[in-house]
């Protein structure tokens, strides 16, 4: 994937309209979430030079709702 380059402000925008949505702050919460992981999964595997075979479904719950995450496993 190509590296996308977005000014602070414009990923607000972005933020802000996702957050308008039905769900939109749990939508924000998830991508965030996968966002992490696979940073620290990318950061993992550079250090241990090792490689990642995919994703796993996990389900998270907290406050009455379900995130359904997709997590890097190796």
């Amino acid at each position: 994937m190509k590296d996308l380059h977005f000014t602070r402000e414009q990923v607000t925008k972005i933020l802000e309209n996702i957050a308008k949505e039905d769900n939109g702050l749990q939508e924000i919460m998830k991508m965030r979430l996968e966002a992490l992981m696979r940073a620290e999964r990318q950061e993992h595997n550079d250090i241990q030079r090792d490689m990642s075979n995919g994703y796993r479904s996990v389900k998270a719950f907290g406050k009455g709702k379900i995130l359904e995450l997709k997590v890097p496993r190796s």
